[in-house]
């Protein structure tokens, strides 16, 4: 465990520096080393990780095209693993090039949506472990911030394509196409809070639950997912937490709609300050309320299809430093943050403590 609260000490460090006014260089010099050593992390471990039984014995067992294209993943990540099986036959090289993947998408997104590109990036390390172990949910996630600055810089084409990219991965990735017309719209105060309250209402009524089991009859693999996890949700299924997933989600419920509120509060001083805030809150508050509406079926489905909108709002985290001129005052913030960021990456390791620790690496460090 002690390798993982170290990294986020040497990035914290580096966030301190950054909101202490750090030059621009130094900022990109810091996010790349970061980057680097997250990476080798990611493609060095072995036995280590949420992935590492299925998805391991997944790549060392085919032996065929055929094997690959006909289990149960989606037909880019198939490809991949059997591309890297037939090309060098390891399991780290296919680690390192999605560790990349994660890596190069998160940086992008920092250092082009905001001033505060390593302070997000100790929001995702304490979050998501910064690619280190990322799974199929975490890299679309991942690919998402990459899809946010194509959806900014208004490359309408590069961004279905990277959605479709995404959906071969993992298919929760087609719920990204509305988000170019969310990015660009306009919504009152009135109408966001209609919006919030509307979906915790619908949400805690088992509207969507019951609407989705009556259609029992039309043949989706969305519609299967979604009935499985309910299910299993509502029998107890943790899915391999060490903690009650259901009892953590109320709080997180409270989290997104204390961020909501405050954002409202000084929506309009963010705006001023922030030249992407808009774009990035419509993404969050479109995703907390998809999470609002699903989260008491199942904390589990609501986690995993707003995962790829949930990313805005560690940029808008990181954003709220731009609310105060004083250094000192943006310091007092920012302690407040990174005794969030422990808080967060100490309840991962409470949640899955043998995915995690011990870390182990091919070199047997």
């Amino acid at each position: 465990m002690e390798i993982y609260f170290a990294i986020l000490i040497l990035i914290s460090f580096f966030s301190m520096l950054e909101i202490a006014g750090v030059g621009i260089l130094t900022q990109k010099f810091a996010l790349i080393c970061f980057s680097l050593i997250c990476l080798m992390l990611g493609g060095l471990r072995y036995n280590t990780g949420t992935d590492w039984i299925s998805y391991y014995s997944y790549f060392i067992q085919g032996e065929s095209f055929y094997y690959f294209i006909n289990n149960n993943f989606e037909v880019g990540y198939a490809l991949l693993n059997y591309i890297i099986k037939a090309l060098t036959n390891e399991y780290n090289v296919l680690l390192l090039i999605i560790s990349f993947i994660c890596v190069m998408c998160y940086y992008k997104c920092s250092v082009y949506l905001t001033r505060y590109g390593i302070t997000v990036a100790m929001i995702l390390f304490a979050s998501d472990l910064y690619g280190i172990f990322p799974v199929r949910t975490t890299i679309v996630a991942a690919m998402a911030m990459l899809a946010y600055v194509l959806i900014e810089k208004k490359q309408k084409c590069y961004f279905l394509l990277l959605v479709l990219i995404a959906t071969s991965i993992h298919r929760i990735s087609i719920i990204l196409i509305p988000a170019y017309w969310i990015y660009y719209r306009q919504w009152s105060n009135i109408k966001i809070v209609v919006l919030i309250i509307g979906s915790i209402i619908i949400g805690y009524s088992n509207i969507i639950f019951d609407f989705m089991s009556s259609i029992t009859d039309i043949d989706s693999i969305y519609l299967s997912k979604f009935l499985s996890y309910s299910e299993r949700s509502a029998a107890g299924n943790q899915f391999g937490a060490a903690v009650d997933k259901e009892k953590l989600s109320y709080y997180m419920v409270a989290f997104k709609c204390f961020l909501l509120l405050i954002v409202l509060k000084y929506r309009n001083l963010l705006e001023e300050r922030i030249s992407y805030f808009n774009g990035l809150f419509n993404l969050f508050l479109f995703g907390s309320c998809i999470y609002f509406l699903l989260v008491h079926t199942s904390a589990e489905i609501a986690a995993r299809l707003t995962g790829v909108y949930n990313m805005s709002q560690y940029l808008l985290l990181a954003g709220f430093m731009n609310l105060f001129r004083r250094t000192e005052i943006r310091l007092l913030v920012w302690i407040g943050l990174f005794f969030m960021c422990l808080m967060k990456l100490f309840m991962k390791f409470i949640t899955l403590p043998d995915a995690y620790i011990p870390y182990t690496n091919i070199l047997g460090i």
